[in-house]
């Protein structure tokens, strides 16, 4: 069990708290590529501070404090023009840095605009996501993630709000164990998601078999600079199911999902909105061919379960629609639909908006849950005393994480997770020198 005051550090997130202050130190996700246009301005809060983003003519993307800074006014309700936003009020125009550039009521010649700007966090767009650094000072460099290099063949995005503090959704992306008891389906729906119904790469099972069979996985963890790793594994007819993945500081998760073997993977990216909802956005990409957008939509967010605004329909005020009836029939359903990222949401929001871990009880196969909060906390005691916030590079040189593997496959009794994770490692070094 962790003391109260210790999750504090790593729930509250407003500016002047440890995980606020931990969280700013990084680019964040703030919206999807699709959400942003140059038509209407949208309205966001992230980490419990007001903005709006928006497109330029050029479709440049800018995001910057909400209100106006001559009344007040929300620029959400503004107009999207060729140099920036108008305010709707009384006319005043920013540019995407958040520069004033027309103040159609003043005087010319004053040079009162140009004594205008508002806080304008830099943006960038990457794999269908818009990025921001919301913290103070020169930003780290935007990290060069593979997952983020693709195109839009190659990658899926999308996101589902959460009406739950972000650690509590955090910490299930690896936690192992509620695979084979949370993410159960109907028969019907079980060959929705392409990728797992295939074999696992060296077996002859699929990673739900093998997940179902063996619902007591051995696993390790590995504290790395940029968070940790985790190592599981399974029974297989061939030897053992290994995967493993990793956790990146201070809110990212990448595991196998949806791709298994090292074809690619999965990510998921929790983002606050405040301390008692958050976004989570995930990612899906393939190296050598395209995703299936639509089977995938379908495995992860299920059919007809969102509501405009990447909403659920099912919420805790209607016990999240649980069909029961089904349940009681004699074939395996979680009573939640078909998407995976719904299942996940629905039992996170269960515990509440902010749930009381002074009642929890954690053992074995709670190892990534435990490695997640002290990997969390170690990075707060070292942006604390003044280091740079631990996995970013502030060199351009320095940038690319080859480091990072996600591997999902069946390997031989006895055969070592590590040396086949520094194999792929090497590989993708070589890979990375070759690519400049």
């Amino acid at each position: 069990m962790f003391a109260q005051d210790v999750m504090d550090q790593l729930i509250r997130t407003g500016p002047q708290d440890p995980c606020g202050r931990l969280m700013r130190r990084y680019w964040q996700p703030v919206a999807l590529s699709e959400e942003v246009d140059n038509k209407a301005p949208l309205p966001l809060t992230i980490l419990g501070e007001d903005y709006v983003v928006f497109r330029n003519a050029d479709g440049v993307p800018g995001l910057m404090a909400r209100l106006c800074a001559h009344r007040g006014a929300d620029l959400s309700y503004g107009v999207c023009e060729p140099e920036g936003l108008r305010c709707l009020y009384h006319g005043w125009k920013y540019d995407v840095t958040g520069q004033c550039v027309e103040q159609p009521p003043e005087p010319e010649g004053r040079g009162f605009a140009d004594r205008i700007r508002l806080h304008a966090p830099p943006v960038v767009e990457r794999a269908g996501l818009l990025f921001a650094y919301l913290g103070e000072g020169e930003p780290p460099e935007f990290p060069d993630y593979e997952f983020l290099r693709y195109g839009e063949e190659n990658t899926f995005v999308t996101k589902v709000f959460h009406e739950c503090n972000h650690l509590q959704a955090n910490e299930g992306n690896l936690d192992q164990s509620h695979l084979g008891f949370l993410h159960v389906f109907y028969p019907e729906e079980t060959h929705s998601h392409q990728e797992l119904e295939k074999s696992a790469p060296g077996g002859s099972k699929n990673a739900v078999e093998l997940i179902n069979e063996d619902k007591a996985p051995e696993m390790e963890v590995e504290y790395t600079d940029y968070g940790f790793t985790e190592f599981t594994t399974r029974k297989a007819p061939e030897g053992r199911y290994l995967k493993i993945q990793s956790f990146l500081l201070p809110n990212v998760a990448v595991f196998p999902g949806a791709v298994q073997g090292i074809g690619g993977h999965q990510v998921h990216w929790h983002v606050p909105v405040d301390d008692e909802n958050h976004w989570k956005f995930v990612l899906v990409f393939r190296r050598d061919e395209a995703v299936d957008k639509a089977r995938l939509a379908k495995a992860l967010v299920g059919v007809d379960e969102l509501l405009p605004g990447y909403r659920m329909k099912r919420t805790r005020a209607n016990h999240h629609l649980q069909n029961r009836p089904q349940m009681a029939s004699a074939l395996p359903t979680n009573g939640l639909g078909l998407g995976f990222e719904i299942h996940d949401a629905v039992i996170c929001e269960s515990g509440g908006a902010i749930q009381d871990r002074l009642q929890e009880n954690l053992g074995y196969s709670d190892r990534s849950v435990i490695a997640l909060r002290r990997s969390m906390l170690d990075a707060i005691k070292r942006i604390d005393a003044g280091e740079p916030a631990p996995g970013t590079v502030h060199r351009p040189e320095d940038n690319g994480f080859p480091e990072i593997n996600v591997i999902a496959q069946v390997i031989a009794e006895g055969e070592d997770p590590r040396r086949i994770a520094a194999e792929v490692a090497d590989r993708r070094r070589v890979e990375e020198a070759a690519r400049g």
